[in-house]
């Protein structure tokens, strides 16, 4: 009997601060071969788990469609079946892991614009693109829950300047804990730092012309929101 391969776990977070880093792919072969680089597996792995034969699965790599009950599967593991087939949408279902991935691509927002109020990141204008070395990030991270913007102001000088990138991740993937964070006050957005007091979050700076405030973690959600946690900041990323 042939060894079944579990494919890694798909995270329940849902995100929306990340890219799609398999989004120009042009043909089905292509994705499905991306699919499975992604995992980390050799064909003969892949074929094993999806039960099918090595020689179907090198068919699906090279100019086959796959079958349904292979599409099945790999929608059962947060990939987009529409977007093997097509191309089109998405290529990754909330948390779909592609942990062994040598790059991703994250988007790169301007963090100068007013941002919606729902903190929607995709909201605010698209500068572009950059790409990250896959093993510079934690395994546990996946695209959806990763975004690069650029900073806008001198309040976090000389920590972080004008222009700056900072490497957002979602917090929905992580809980707040002292430290750097992408916040929003009403429709601006800004990187502060913030320590758990018993009044709330404290929200410093490190410019000391910008004094510090408390905001009563009970009223969050109304005229600040916490969107994500600064885990990388450099320049020129």
């Amino acid at each position: 009997m042939d060894r079944q391969h579990t494919a890694p776990p798909a995270s329940q977070a849902q995100s929306n601060l990340g890219d799609d880093p398999l989004a120009d792919l042009a043909t089905p072969a292509a994705r499905m071969r991306a699919v499975r680089e992604g995992l980390g597996w050799t064909q003969q792995q892949m074929a094993q788990h999806l039960r099918i034969s090595l020689r179907a699965l090198q068919g699906y790599e090279t100019n086959h469609l796959p079958k349904t009950k292979v599409l099945v599967q790999l929608c059962q593991q947060g990939f987009n079946g529409h977007w093997l087939l097509t191309g089109q949408g998405q290529a990754l279902g909330p948390g779909a892991p592609l942990l062994h991935m040598p790059e991703i691509r994250l988007p790169v927002y301007d963090m100068a614009a007013p941002c919606a109020a729902d903190g929607q990141l995709s909201s605010l204008p698209l500068l572009g693109q950059v790409t990250l070395g896959r093993q510079l990030l934690p395994e546990s991270l996946t695209p959806q829950h990763l975004a690069v913007l650029r900073l806008h102001g001198d309040a976090m000088a000389p920590m972080l300047c004008q222009g700056d990138q900072v490497l957002v991740q979602d917090v929905a993937a992580s809980p707040i804990q002292d430290g750097l964070y992408l916040i929003r006050l009403d429709h601006v957005l800004l990187v502060k730092q913030l320590q758990r007091i018993p009044q709330g979050l404290r929200v410093s700076s490190v410019n000391p012309s910008y004094a510090p405030f408390v905001v009563n973690e009970a009223a969050m959600g109304r005229g600040m929101q916490v969107l994500g946690r600064v885990i990388w900041h450099g320049r020129g990323l």
